[in-house]
């Protein structure tokens, strides 16, 4: 295991995660505290937070060897179960390498998404991510016999127009007419009335969901597209709204781009326009994690047990015993016998 503490610099090591660098004092995964020990025989990496939000699994094959902003394969994450692919850097020659994040390299360094760095590199690489997530750890494991738990499922959603409100739109078309056609895959796209920062599209994830991405396209048949947005999320349509963080946004006219981030608990989804190539033109969809169902209701206790009955009243005192008789009056003696004798003459 390897850990580094909560603040602005990656770990110290410098082997490039062969496992070979040892210091500090071995504690566990959440402690203030950063160290290092030997990984011996491994060929797995489980790259976490300390706080356990955000985290990926990759073969050591595709963290070891000699890449630049080269695609390597995440088996899962905190923001997908299936395989995807990301754009990593480990150069020869650089002690701060490899280079490891949940989504590409250049987009995961201001969005708080590199889960390793070395060299006590320091920067927006560490700043965005470590002060807030307690820091990071590496873990490494031989043959797993069994796959770890699985998040929550997530889906790619794509919410219907009249789910869908926005600051302003181009000739004030409704919803779902004109401008205001912002579901992916649409022929338009949302075009708002003015081409100036802050202009939003909000979308209704529906009720008891984690929103843990936001899918981005341009517009239909024109080069027009957001190249940077911001998400903000709510549980009310008029909020209050939390800022979740600001993302990369397309290309081109037709790739669809995800930028994911820590589920979180939100029904209202607003992006907010930061950046546009030629004009501002979006159509746009949400990854969402739905929540299992609540537990059932604790059924209540029984009534407590009926108070004994009072013991039944003692008997009262036996009446004290008569006295005995007087005793009999002694008999009278018996009176003195008279002697007859004869007379002297």
């Amino acid at each position: 295991m390897r850990r580094v503490k909560a603040g602005t610099q990656w770990h110290p090591a410098t082997d490039r995660l062969q496992g070979t660098d040892v210091y500090g004092t071995p504690s566990s995964a959440t402690a203030d505290e950063t160290f290092s020990v030997e990984f011996g025989e491994f060929d797995q990496f489980l790259f976490a937070t300390g706080d356990g939000a955000k985290w990926l699994i990759a073969d050591k094959d595709q963290v070891y060897g000699s890449y630049s902003n080269s695609q390597r394969t995440i088996l899962r994450s905190s923001i997908s179960e299936t395989s995807y692919l990301a754009r990593w850097y480990n150069r020869n020659g650089y002690q701060e390498d490899p280079w490891i994040s949940l989504t590409d390299h250049d987009g995961a360094r201001t969005t708080g998404n590199i889960l390793y760095g070395g060299n006590r590199a320091g920067g927006t690489h560490a700043t965005t991510i470590l002060p807030y997530h307690n820091g990071a750890n590496v873990f490494v494991r031989a043959h797993p016999t069994s796959p770890p738990p699985p998040p929550p499922p997530a889906a790619e959603v794509n919410p219907l127009e009249h789910a869908r409100t926005y600051s302003s739109v181009y000739s004030n078309s409704g919803a779902g007419t004109g401008y205001a056609r912002s579901m992916l895959d649409s022929a338009e796209c949302w075009y708002p009335k003015h081409r100036s920062a802050g202009e939003w599209m909000q979308i209704d994830a529906g009720d008891g969901v984690m929103v843990s991405g936001v899918i981005t396209q341009g517009r239909a048949g024109y080069n027009q597209w957001v190249t940077q947005y911001s998400v903000d999320v709510a549980l009310f349509p008029n909020g209050p709204f939390t800022r979740v963080g600001s993302f990369e946004g397309n290309s081109d006219r037709d790739t669809k781009e995800l930028r994911g981030f820590t589920p979180v608990r939100a029904r209202y989804v607003r992006i907010v326009v930061d950046g546009w190539y030629s004009s501002i033109a979006m159509r746009a969809g949400l990854v969402v994690n739905s929540l299992p169902p609540p537990p059932p209701p604790t059924p209540p206790s029984p009534p407590p047990s009926p108070p004994s009955p009072p013991s039944p009243p003692t008997m009262p005192p036996s009446p004290p015993s008569l006295p005995s008789p007087p005793m009999q009056p002694p008999s009278p003696p018996a009176p003195p016998s008279l002697q007859i004798g004869r007379a002297h003459v």
